[in-house]
């Protein structure tokens, strides 16, 4: 993610961004039971965040470790993993996909409070709000991870100490058959983003999902 990340505002609009997002994913989804989550505002729209210590706890830790990294972050994951019972060849079920390219250097300095780049990252979440309409809650317990991918196989992730960060530097860990559910992207001279939800092909039988 090229660009004058290194701002203030762009960094806390972008964090803020990022723990909403995972919130918001793993409410829709149905990772935990609905009665774990509380109502929140973020950027201006009203979102669900997790209750659970040790959720809360994870995310902020691997939030926090990227904070200093945003300007090299290239792709963000949260991965569903598969449950025990599935006997089957492909590591995850899906993952929410966050893929950066760039925040226009110029745009940065001419939006000072980021109040213009809040409303691109609203947008998402408003859009993600809506995931459950098109893709019914997992009806099963599984787990789920965060995953990065930095411009940069020479980024340190885990010099903070903070997390102990598994990075994939190339696609060789995504599925081979899945298909793609776009979410909402952004491809102008202000903001590169895409978000997209990917799916595995490879079902067990008894995954009613």
């Amino acid at each position: 993610m090229a660009g004058d990340q290194d701002s203030f505002s762009v960094r806390e609009s972008l964090t803020a961004f990022l723990v909403s997002v995972i919130h918001t994913y793993l409410y829709q989804r149905g990772i935990y039971p609905r009665t774990v989550f509380t109502e929140s505002v973020t950027l201006g729209v009203q979102v669900q965040v997790c209750k659970n210590p040790d959720v809360n706890d994870y995310i902020r830790d691997c939030i926090s470790s990227l904070k200093p990294l945003l300007s090299d972050l290239c792709e963000l994951r949260v991965v569903v993993n598969r449950p025990s019972r599935m006997d089957l060849c492909g590591k995850y079920l899906e993952s929410l996909v966050l893929r950066f390219g760039h925040i226009g250097t110029e745009f940065s300095r001419r939006d000072v409070c980021s109040f213009a780049l809040n409303e691109y990252f609203a947008t998402v979440l408003l859009h993600l709000n809506l995931l459950e309409c098109s893709r019914p809650p997992f009806t099963f317990e599984t787990s789920w991870e965060i995953c990065v991918r930095m411009n940069s196989s020479s980024v340190n992730l885990n010099e903070a100490g903070i997390i102990c960060w598994d990075c994939f530097e190339n696609q060789e860990h995504l599925q081979e058959d899945y298909s793609i559910l776009p979410i909402k992207s952004f491809r102008n001279n202000n903001v590169q983003l895409q978000v997209f939800l990917e799916e595995s092909l490879k079902k067990d039988e008894n995954d009613d999902s």
